[in-house]
């Protein structure tokens, strides 16, 4: 399947056009809409097919939301490891366990997951050395074998480098959300470019 040949314009809940500040945003959008449109509802995981997307790997992140309310990151791309952050996947992320700083993040997961819907972040990315970058971050649930949104599959795109932070590296990657933009998943709103 190839992600060029339809392109999809999501809107926003109050049905206004989404502006994604990079192109790998928008590819992910397309391939997610072009899944789901075969079949008129969130796609399963086994259907989304990385090999379709190789451009994107680098920068997707794929978790599953556990039984117990936590997550687990099946996959993280290379491209975060080379922007100065620790490869995470396999690890069990607990919200018990989350610094303050992180609930916001969990509550956009379980957003994605519970409504569902599309989410679109701007938000503040911090490595291990204490460089912060601004980040766009599109995200879309997948659903499992019995058509439950259990998995989220992220794109974090950096935009730019906006400085470094004072006192000790933090030890999770995203530090601030500073915009969120819902995506309807209905169908019926998407515009065919």
């Amino acid at each position: 399947m190839s992600i060029e040949a339809t392109l999809f314009s999501p809107v926003d809940i109050t049905g206004q056009k989404i502006s994604f500040a990079s192109p790998q945003a928008q590819d992910l959008s397309n391939y997610w809409f072009q899944l789901a449109r075969d079949i008129n509802r969130p796609p399963t995981r086994a259907s989304f097919d990385p090999i379709a997307i190789p451009h994107l790997l680098p920068s997707v992140v794929l978790l599953e939301r556990l039984d117990a309310g936590g997550y687990q990151i099946r996959l993280q791309g290379t491209a975060f490891r080379e922007r100065g952050l620790v490869d995470r996947t396999g690890e069990i992320l607990n919200r018990e366990d989350a610094e303050p700083s992180r609930l916001a993040f969990y509550q956009a997961v379980d957003k994605v997951l519970d409504t569902p819907c599309g989410l679109r972040l701007i938000a503040v990315e911090q490595n291990y050395e204490g460089k912060q970058t601004l980040v766009e971050i599109v995200s879309y649930p997948l659903t499992d074998r019995n058509n439950i949104a259990r998995f989220t599959i992220f794109i974090i795109v950096p935009l730019k480098m906006i400085g470094y932070a004072d006192g000790q590296p933090r030890k999770y990657a995203l530090t601030e959300i500073r915009e969120v933009t819902e995506i309807s998943l209905d169908l019926r709103d998407r515009v065919q470019a």
